[in-house]
């Protein structure tokens, strides 16, 4: 009613609004919405709830915990370190709440942060699938093939016992399950009963062989397997470990705990199902191992296959040179470049949103780019606030920028409004006092000093540019930041000033280039100690290259198939 009042007097209504508040909820929040739309005001003000020191909502906040941190003698450029605990996960409960509308109105979320955020969820569920469906299908084969139910188990025993322990080491020393960490388990599990298949299929064609004699029988398999048992798991080992080396703490975690599951496993195959075995009543291997097979066992095709290849020997390695030389050729032609987006299907919601957001607005992909200062109040000199301009100039003259903001943009539109718009008035201050004024003017103005200092410190030593783009792949990303570089380094700041690039965008070039040069340095570390413990294993050089080949032949033609077909060379392309 008082609202209706103040416009039929012909007075416009301004409402200020706060958000986010302590003990509030999204409801809450949504109600103030409705309020405002009642009240139809001219212009609304909102803002998001901040705890400031000594005041009486930052006390509330402090007291019932929704800070993390001390509010007492906080430094002003320490406020952001606070983190505000929302206790509700907003993006959900708005997909939740825009679910819920009338109308024909269409609604997209999309961003960085909500695309990792989802590929994280949905990995959660995928290997709470993927990992059970793995062990059952490795089951249904192993009881088809040794069709020994009790035998079949402690192959599964070893393997939940390994992946049970590995991620609970892994939580114990208190690193997060995160993408990484949650594929440890879908490693494991088939890595996990190779040994123990080695074991069970040694026992199935040795007991008949020693009439039934089991104690021979494990004597034989454990003394016949332990060294190609131990040189294949500790190459396996090496293999994981050697991520370790990279620069990366997500793969340097799942490198090492991936190698301890590895390593425990192959101790608990020459443990466990020995022991296993032996515990067994004898009527439980009546007949296991003593039946022949018949012409369709997988003894008579492997052999079928080994006769076959020394008979074309020669056709088959000059294939294999073929393939090797066209998979290599494919390697150097794979293209580094990632975006989370693009992890997801063409026709999700999220691709859906990220293309139509991105036609119609000025980009979703953030990026910043910083520039410091050596002293306080660095920026209120005028060439340096001209620097910034035409740093900002240059930057939104990229082809895939869409727009960029920084403190420039709130001088010019002060000093534009205190001229009364008049022609020419929408320019960069002249003076270090006008700069400082035109500061003061909108921080104690209806404008938020945290809009302001979200450009700008109090201090004035640094400034930080928002950088929106349309197209968030690594190669986009980084043909902005080396634009600009180039653009710096042929005009250069004034003395003292530096930039710096941050942001989810620009963090994902970093990681790609932390993830191409680490997992090579890795691959290449492992392939060196694989070979080594090969010569040793044969005692041969020559023996020791040769079994190097299956190795060096998959390795190219998973990564040269990845090249021939285009495909970009991603983070789960890296994992590979």
């Amino acid at each position: 009613e008082a609202s209706r009042t103040i416009r039929e007097a012909g007075i416009e209504l301004l409402t200020t609004n706060m958000l986010g508040l302590p003990g509030g909820t999204l409801e809450n929040d949504f109600e103030t919405l409705a309020l405002n739309h009642a009240c139809k005001p001219a212009y609304a003000n909102a803002f998001l709830y901040q705890p400031y020191p000594r005041t009486e909502l930052g006390e509330y906040a402090r007291v019932n915990g929704h800070v993390e941190g001390s509010l007492e003698d906080i430094d002003p450029s320490a406020w952001a370190d606070l983190r505000i605990d929302e206790r509700i996960d907003h993006e959900r409960a708005l997909l939740e709440r825009i679910e819920q509308f009338d109308g024909d109105d269409r609604f997209y979320i999309s961003g960085l942060s909500v695309a990792e955020d989802a590929f994280g969820v949905e990995m959660f569920i995928q290997m709470a699938i993927s990992a059970p469906l793995a062990m059952l299908t490795i089951f249904i084969l192993m009881l088809i093939f040794f069709r020994k139910l009790v035998l079949v188990i402690s192959p599964m025993i070893i393997a939940m016992v390994s992946v049970i322990s590995t991620m609970g080491l892994l939580i114990a020393f208190g690193y997060p399950v995160h993408i990484m960490s949650s594929m440890i388990p879908i490693f494991l599990i088939p890595i996990a009963v190779l040994n123990s298949i080695h074991i069970l299929s040694s026992i199935h064609d040795k007991l008949r062989a020693r009439q039934g004699d089991l104690d021979a029988t494990l004597r034989d398999t454990v003394g016949d397997l332990f060294l190609p048992m131990a040189f294949t798991s500790l190459t396996t080992v090496v293999g994981f470990a050697a991520l370790i080396t990279t620069r990366i703490t997500p793969v340097q975690v799942f490198g090492a705990f991936v190698a301890v599951g590895v390593f425990a496993a192959w101790l608990l195959s020459l443990l466990f199902i020995p022991a296993w075995v032996k515990l067994m009543p004898a009527e439980a291997l009546a007949n296991f191992g003593r039946v022949h097979e018949g012409e369709a066992a997988p003894d008579s095709h492997l052999h079928a296959i080994m006769n076959f290849s020394i008979r074309a020997r020669v056709p088959l390695l000059i294939g294999l040179a073929l393939v090797m030389i066209v998979t290599g050729y494919g390697v150097s032609k794979i293209v580094v470049n990632d975006n989370p987006v693009n992890w997801f299907k063409p026709g999700s919601p999220l691709r859906v949103a990220d293309r139509v957001m991105n036609e119609h607005l000025s980009g979703t992909y953030l990026a910043y780019l910083e520039v410091a200062g050596e002293e306080d109040q660095a920026f209120l000199e005028p060439e340096a606030m001209a620097w910034v301009r035409d740093l900002q100039n240059q930057v939104i003259a990229q082809e895939n920028v869409g727009a960029a903001s920084s403190v420039v943009d709130v001088l010019k539109k002060v000093q534009y409004e205190l001229l009364s718009r008049e022609e020419g008035s929408f320019e960069l201050a002249d003076s270090r006092e006008k700069i400082a004024q035109y500061l003061f003017l909108y921080e104690m103005s209806g404008g938020s000093p945290d809009d302001l200092f979200k450009f700008i410190t109090p201090g004035q030593d640094r400034v930080n540019m928002w950088v929106q783009m349309h197209k968030g792949d690594n190669q986009k990303v980084r043909e902005v930041v080396d634009a600009v570089d180039e653009w710096v380094a042929a005009n250069p700041a004034p003395d003292g000033l530096t930039i710096r690039w941050g942001g989810l965008s620009y963090i994902n070039v970093v990681w790609q280039d932390l993830m191409v040069s680490g997992m090579g340095k890795a691959l290449a570390g492992s392939w060196v100690t694989v070979l080594v413990m090969m010569i040793l294993l044969f005692r041969s050089i020559r023996l020791g290259i040769l079994a190097m080949v299956p190795l060096t032949a998959t390795i190219l033609i998973t990564y040269g198939f990845v090249g021939l077909t285009g495909r970009n060379y991603d983070m789960p392309i890296a994992v590979l």
